[in-house]
């Protein structure tokens, strides 16, 4: 599993890195400093977990969610923040977070399961719309089907 921690503190990360391999020693953790360098590793590598803290130099985490999400990252995405209050939290959801961990809670127990769950969120997800597509496409054959005979018995009767 790769997990792509983004935080412009090296404190943080060093932090983060020490808590998730205490939870599995096989993560592969990437670690960026700010938005951009998390999309150029996000274009190269398949990141299954995005750790992002709210605060970056220069603008909000809040901000880079949204860019990464409109972007077309479909993995799990956590915000990780000490400035932690509920309007934060719906703007973090709404902009694309799948959860929100403050840094002052237990985060040596919660982080690992948190990112299971997310991960296992977006699974879920990814398998609802592959479903999804699926039924429209079968709907879209069977109305191309109904045209078609729609179209024949139209024909037969024209020539009667």
């Amino acid at each position: 599993m790769k997990i792509l921690v983004v935080d412009d503190s090296q404190n943080e990360q060093i932090l983060v890195r020490h808590i998730l391999l205490r939870y599995d020693k096989t993560i592969q953790i990437l670690e960026a400093m700010d938005c951009r360098d998390a999309h150029d590793l996000i274009a190269k590598e398949a990141v299954h977990c995005i750790l992002m803290d709210q605060k970056l130099a220069g603008r909000s985490g809040i901000d880079c969610i949204q860019e990464i999400r409109q972007a077309g990252y479909q993995g799990a995405l956590i915000m990780l923040t000490g400035y932690a209050d509920e309007a934060l939290v719906i703007q973090a959801m709404k902009n694309g977070a799948d959860d929100f961990l403050h840094k002052d809670t237990a985060l040596d127990k919660l982080l690992g399961p948190r990112i299971v769950q997310a991960i296992a969120k977006r699974v879920e997800v990814a398998k609802s719309e592959a479903i999804a597509n699926q039924k429209q496409q079968e709907v879209e054959q069977l109305l191309a089907e109904m045209d078609r005979l729609a179209a024949k018995v139209k024909a037969h009767f024209e020539r009667k």
